[in-house]
This record gives C-alpha cells, structure tokens and sequence, in this order.
C-alpha cells in the first residue's frame, strides 16, 4: 500500500504512540522524534516550510498527530503531523483507502480544498479504488452523494466556519453520516504507522505541487486567488452538477408527503429576506433551493459574500455565531430578516430587526422555531427529537407534554447522527446548540433546508411571534460566550479550581448558581473555551448579565 520502509515501521512499531513519548520527553532529540522528522522531510512537497514551522511552533508541537474531534479532522495548514498539509492528506487517504473500496470527495472553496480533494482522488486511484471528486460543493450535498451515488465512503475537504488559516477532513459512511467511535480512533491510531501512498511529485501532480505553494503564498501575504481555480485542476460535468442538485433538492423533504412539501411551494412572498454565504460556497444551492420550491422571489443575496473567497474579507470569524459577520447583511435596507451559511452550508444562522434593533438569535431559539413547525404539521407520534447536552431543555418539554420519542447525545454530529439511526422510522428534527439542524432527508446538519424551510414559516410569522408562542411551554433561556485563547485546556483547569461543586461528565464541566447553570468546555474544532449559560428563571437579558459577570469573575483573568 505504501513505501515506508519495513525498518522504519519496526522501529516505529516498537515504541509506544511517538506523540506520547515526546510529550514526557518535552521534545527532547531522541531516535523516535529524529525517524518522525525524517519520515516528514522525506514525503513533503515544502522542506523549507516544514523548517520554519519547526522553528515557529516548536517540534513538540507539530510533530503530535492530528485527531478527530467534535466536526472531523482539523487544523493548521502548516506542516508537521499535526497540521493539514499534503502529508497529513496523503496519510488519512492512505488509511481509507485500507478500509474502503470508494469514495466521493467534496471541497469548499477555501486555500488548498482543491489541491487536498485532487490529492484524495488520485491516492484511491493509485490504490486501484474508484473516486469522483465534486468541488466547491456544501458538506450537506456530499453526504446526500455518497448513498445516491453508491460510495463506501465519502471526505468532505472543509474547515466549516474556522479562520481562514485553517482545512481539514469530515470522513463520512456509505449512509452519509460522519465516522465515529471505533472507526475514528482505529484510523487515528493507524496513521502514526505511517504508511503513505507514493506519489509522483515531478508527473502529473506536479501542477498541484505548483498551486499549494502558490495558495499558501497567497494565505499569508493576503491576497486572493479566484479566477480559474476549479477549471485550471478538474474536468467538471456541469449537466451532471445542476441533475445532482436537482435531485439533492427534490430529496430534502421527500419523506415529509406531497402535502407540506406543495403548501411550501405555493408560498405567499409577504417578507423579505437577505441572504448571506459568508463567502462560502453555499450561494449557488441556496438559491437553486430556493428556485426549486419557488421561493425565490422572497431573497435577497449579498452577492459577494455568496461567491466563494478564501480570505473571507472583513470575515476574520466566517461563522453564523459571531455577530460582527453579520454587519454588511444587516446594512441592508432591503429586509427586517437575514439569513446566514457558514463557508460550507451546514450551519444556519437568523437575524431579525425588532424595532430598530438587531436580535440574532442562538442555536437553541432557531430549534424553538422549527420545533413549533414540527409540532403544528405533525402527529406526535411520527417525530422524534434529538439534541445534545449542551443544548437547554425546552426540547424535552416539548416531548414530554406531546408525547415525543425523545433523545439527547453528546455533542457533535456524529453522534447525533448516530440517534438519528435508531429513529430512522420516524420523521426526525435533531439540532446541536451551534446553528447545526437537521430534518427531512439524511443525516448530515443542512444550512439549504434551514433556508428553504424558515423562508416559509417567516411568511406567516415572525421569528420573534413564533417564539412568542413557545412561551407556552415556560421560560427557556441560553446564552453562550466563546473565549478565544492559546491554551484553552490550561485556561479551563485554573477556571474549574475556582468554581464550587463543580460536576464533570466527559469533557463537560458543570456547575450550578440559584437561577441559572453554566457548562464549560474546549472547542472540539477552534482554540477556545466555551461557556453555556441557562436558566428557567432568568429572561434572556438577565442570563446575559449573568453570563458576562461569571466570565469576567471565574474565566477573564485567566486569560490574560
């Protein structure tokens, strides 16, 4: 399979996790860390950018493996096996390739996507496996492609709604859900073997060797390369594209009946909304969606923020949560509402002007909202719903009084996705508390539903009247405050030594005041601390009060 030669993998065999050990050794030169170093230098397309990284983030760093986390594998595109880089591509193809017979690989539009999914596509076909390759396509559509077309597996190439510093790797099953527990850690576990594809730098790949070092040239100096990008590297279908939308499009409420899905096409446009990608890759489907079901007439686009562009300008956060993304869709005058797609369209964010003043609003109060839809559309004994533990607990009131099946994981999708497998019977709605909803067809979080779906409801009521209505099951308030810092672990171990009875489940930690609890833990794909604040006695502008008190108490200082 690969060229690593059977002397390295002995020694390498031979030792514990290398990672590991260098940890206990705090980087000190010993034969394990020199076989790594070599190994890297040997397969690398940039020596001398593995040298200066070497020199800015240290080898204890870099030379750590890179892991699955909440949202796939992700990092850095810098060297070293912690980083995304085309060794690190060429590993993780490497292993699938061991374990799977096909593959459909997706990208969104950020620096090196395309380069990393041409690379994907040529180790599998190197292997002997059978690989197509879609790009500038959303994470949602990959997942739909991977049954549709037959694949034993699917790699979306994505960092979501990360800086743009930063790719990565979502691994997907044949059904089109996220890998997870035991497969992610097996291949975890066999990429430290490192076995690799060899590949011809100096032959046909070699105009993609030229394109990465032009890309990442053009990451740090700042500048932006568009034109040309997909048509210089793929052959595209574009007929086969535009019949594979259409298809995802009919698909996404396929289960729901020919009812709901006709009273959503013969929407009356009565509000107004602006559209933002966020400079993703989201721009072309939401409006093919929106087209399909014949509300297309309802949105407005900011143009563009709706044509992919990987240094996402004036977005230094691309993500839905962060408020500040959001200031040229709400400079509009065109509408009281925007709607939002982080860079690969999984995520969907809301935003509505109240009387002269913006409200976005969280993960928990969008789920209130297609909640009540669910609710008012279906029996209750055809739904399920699924969220995790870091969301509030209107879900659960709401199947409790309804008699819902009801379900809660840990956090991350593929875990939800997981629940979702064992309610398939029924009609689900599952979301996580970070603008991840999922209903109707698959099993992957879908930002083009979200838009689809809430462009309809808004027509009949406001978010902020449809909210209004879920008062009914009490009050259910959330706040949350992300923390960016260096060391989010050590900021949270000094953090967690302050707190009084603090219980901890996993990778949560909780503590609860008289009218409100708060959660605590470490991003799973950025470097920050989360913090998630609710209460069924505080209204949402006291819980905000109280989440900004308790961080500046227990988490600001330790930041500092």
């Amino acid at each position: 399979m690969g060229n690593s030669k059977d002397s390295l993998r002995r020694k390498i065999e031979e030792t514990e996790t290398l990672p590991e050990k260098m940890n206990k050794e705090d980087g000190h030169e010993n034969e394990e860390t020199e076989i790594m170093r070599n190994k890297y230098l040997e397969e690398t397309w940039d020596p001398s950018g593995f040298k200066k990284d070497l020199e800015t983030y240290g080898e204890k760093d870099i030379m750590r493996f890179i892991k699955f986390n909440t949202g796939g594998m992700r990092g850095l595109m810098r060297s070293g096996f912690n980083g995304i880089n085309e060794v690190t591509c060429n590993l993780i193809g490497t292993e699938l390739c061991k374990r799977f017979s096909s593959i459909v690989i997706g990208c969104d539009g950020r620096y090196n996507s395309l380069n990393y999914a041409i690379l994907l596509r040529e180790i599998f076909r190197i292997n002997g496996k059978e690989a197509s390759l879609y790009p500038e396509v959303v994470t949602p559509f990959l997942a739909f492609l991977i049954p549709k077309l037959g694949a034993s597996c699917g790699v979306m190439v994505t960092a979501s709604h990360n800086p743009k510093e930063y790719n990565g790797f979502k691994v997907y099953t044949s059904k089109g859900s996220q890998i997870g527990p035991p497969l992610d850690r097996e291949i975890e576990d066999s990429m430290k073997m490192l076995d690799l594809t060899e590949l011809d730098k100096e032959g046909e790949l070699s105009n993609i060797f030229s394109r990465m070092k032009e890309e990442n040239n053009a990451l740090k100096e700042g500048k932006t390369l568009l034109s040309g990008r997909v048509a210089d590297l793929v052959d595209t279908n574009t007929w086969e594209r535009s019949k594979l939308i259409d298809a995802y499009n009919r698909w996404m409420f396929e289960n729901w009946g020919d009812e709901i899905v006709q009273r959503i096409r013969n929407t009356k446009p009565l509000v107004p909304i602006v559209f933002t990608g966020l400079c993703g890759v989201s721009g072309e489907f939401v409006k093919k969606a929106l087209k399909f079901y014949g509300l297309d007439g309802l949105v407005h686009f900011i143009e563009e923020e709706c044509i992919p562009n990987p240094n996402f300008p004036r977005l230094p956060f691309p993500n839905p949560e962060v408020t500040e993304t959001l200031e040229q869709s709400k400079a509009s005058d065109l509408a009281d509402i925007v709607f939002s797609c982080d860079p690969d369209g999984d995520r969907f964010g809301l935003s509505e002007r109240i009387d002269g003043e913006w409200v976005d609003y969280n993960g928990n109060e969008i789920a209130a909202m297609f909640m009540y839809f669910f609710v008012e559309n279906f029996e209750p004994s055809s739904l399920a719903f699924v969220n995790t533990h870091l969301c509030n607990d209107l879900m659960e009131k709401v199947c409790l009084d309804h008699g819902i099946k009801y379900l809660r994981t840990e956090t991350g999708f593929k875990n939800v996705s997981r629940a979702v497998d064992s309610v398939e019977e029924k009609k689900v709605f599952a979301y996580e508390d970070s603008l991840g909803f999922l209903f109707g067809n698959g099993k992957e979080k879908d930002g083009i539903k979200c838009v689809v779906l809430m462009a309809h409801m808004v027509q009949k009521e406001l978010p902020s009247q449809i909210l209004k209505k879920m008062e009914r099951y009490g009050s259910f308030s959330s706040v949350n405050i992300h923390v960016r810092c260096a060391d989010p672990g050590r900021v949270l171990k000094r953090v967690l030594k302050k707190l009084p009875n603090v219980k901890t489940e996993g990778k949560r930690s909780m503590v609860e005041f008289s009218d409100y609890k708060v959660t605590l833990r470490i991003s799973g794909t950025e470097s920050m601390l989360k913090i998630y604040t609710s209460s069924r006695q505080l209204d949402k502008k006291g819980l905000s009060k109280a989440a900004e008190d308790f961080t500046k108490k227990y988490v600001r200082d330790e930041v500092l």
